[in-house]
């Protein structure tokens, strides 16, 4: 009901569809709001294979780096806030794309599309929420093993701590590929294809939408400056290097994803 008025604040509501007023009917909104249940079971799945990737990663390797580094007290809640800020703007993103952007006119293939996955049959939201958990997470590792915090956490606790910040080094360059690639596929499209101005922006124009090209060059953008600002600043060096994955691993996980993405679009559609 709340994304439901957030949407009705946003672009009004009319009573047979998107108009030149830029408002959408009763039930577009409704079927909008019917896919943020299909989110909310596609966020979790990110969340569980993030848990499953923490199950394999070693604690000892970032136990060890953390005590070898002799890290001052404060250094640690100093990462943590810098992930905490880049993790929030990336959570921006994913709340424009799914609920600040107009929702789909009945006409409209996502229309359709939002009946199967809600959201998650684009590979925006797919993208903008592992780069939103995993920044999530890391910031929460950083802070809970800080010397100044690590003392007060109960020893399992600070066990999960240290799977999660292994965990978070070993998937950072796979979570940043993913921004890089959503931005490499988007732009193209964007700013280089007369079609796509076309067939995508000016409908929305018409519609009364005049914000719809910015919210997506905001959505599909910038996550990029947020995972290179994780992987350069927040990381640390020396764990990435030693729980980083294998080349052949990395392309593996890719050549997967880029085959199973596009099957799970066109059974959506």
């Amino acid at each position: 009901e709340m994304a439901a008025r957030f949407q009705r604040a946003l672009y009004g509501e009319s009573l047979s569809g998107w108009d030149s007023a830029g408002r959408p009917s009763a039930a577009e909104i409704a079927h909008h709001v019917e896919a943020l249940w299909h989110d909310v079971i596609g966020l979790a799945c990110v969340c569980l294979s993030f848990a499953a990737s923490a199950t394999v990663a070693d604690a000892r390797i970032a136990e060890e780096a953390l005590l070898g580094s002799a890290a001052a007290p404060g250094e640690q809640l100093r990462r943590a806030l810098l992930g905490a800020v880049v993790a929030v703007v990336a959570a921006s993103a994913l709340f424009v794309d799914i609920l600040v952007c107009p929702c789909p006119a009945v006409a409209d293939g996502k229309f359709r599309a939002l009946s199967g996955i809600g959201h998650f049959a684009y590979l925006t939201v797919q993208c903008l929420s592992v780069c939103t958990v995993h920044l999530s997470l890391s910031a929460l590792a950083d802070a809970l093993l800080d010397p100044l915090v690590a003392p007060a956490i109960p020893s399992g606790a600070l066990r999960v701590a240290l799977l999660l910040h292994a965990a978070c080094h070993q998937n950072a360059e796979w979570c940043a590929s993913l921004a890089v690639c959503l931005a490499l596929l988007y732009f193209p499209l964007a700013l280089l294809l007369p079609n796509w101005e076309q067939e995508e922006v000016q409908p929305w124009r018409r519609r009364g939408v005049h914000s719809f090209k910015a919210l997506n060059l905001y959505s599909h953008g910038i996550a990029v400056p947020c995972v290179l600002v994780d992987l350069l600043l927040v990381k640390r060096r020396d764990l990435l290097a030693r729980t980083a994955p294998p080349f052949t691993v990395l392309a593996a996980l890719a050549i997967a994803y880029a085959c199973i993405y596009p099957a799970t679009a066109h059974l959506n559609y």
